[in-house]
């Protein structure tokens, strides 16, 4: 099936997704379409619910660590802890395209549980920018985007670029 990236304010992106209760082909196929959608347009993560499907899914891609491409699945993600903000930083979405915006309410650690591929379990420790990336694809899921975690100056001139882009 041939997927296109959701682009705000479809309403579709403010939806809760709903837990993956199994792994199957589709699943794994819909992970492999996320990650082609994902790297066609120059992205280092993907959620779901960008897809317009409802499902607790997310890809990010290591390159954003400055490395190789390298596609990390994460199914029905949660970040069990999370320590130190992040550094105030732009950040971009695929579904807000040619915006950034200064968010400042990131966590520099998190402790990330997910199942994989396979449907194992899965525990990781991940910090700085790629778990920025995480968290970002994570609210996805929630129906949170960026641009709701801005600053007042930031929602001003994010009406201001809306404005400009019609």
């Amino acid at each position: 099936m041939e997927y296109k990236i959701l682009t705000y304010p479809d309403k579709e992106l403010k939806k809760v997704s709903a837990p993956v209760e199994k792994i199957d082909d589709e699943i794994v196929n819909i992970i492999k379409s996320m990650s082609e959608l994902m790297l066609k347009n120059n992205g280092i993560g993907l959620a779901a619910p960008q897809i317009a499907i409802k499902k607790r899914l997310i890809i990010v891609n290591e390159k954003a660590l400055g490395g190789d491409s390298k596609i990390i699945a994460m199914i029905n993600p949660q970040i069990l802890s999370y320590e130190r903000f992040y550094e105030e930083h732009d950040e971009g979405c695929l579904s807000v395209p040619g915006f950034y915006g200064k968010v400042s309410d990131r966590r520099r650690y998190i402790r990330v549980k997910y199942l994989d591929l396979e449907g194992q379990e899965q525990e990781v420790d991940i910090d700085n920018f790629l778990s920025v990336v995480v968290q970002h694809e994570i609210d996805h899921l929630n129906g949170i985007l960026f641009v709701d975690r801005i600053n007042f100056v930031e929602k001003l001139r994010f009406k201001k670029f809306l404005k400009e882009t019609k």
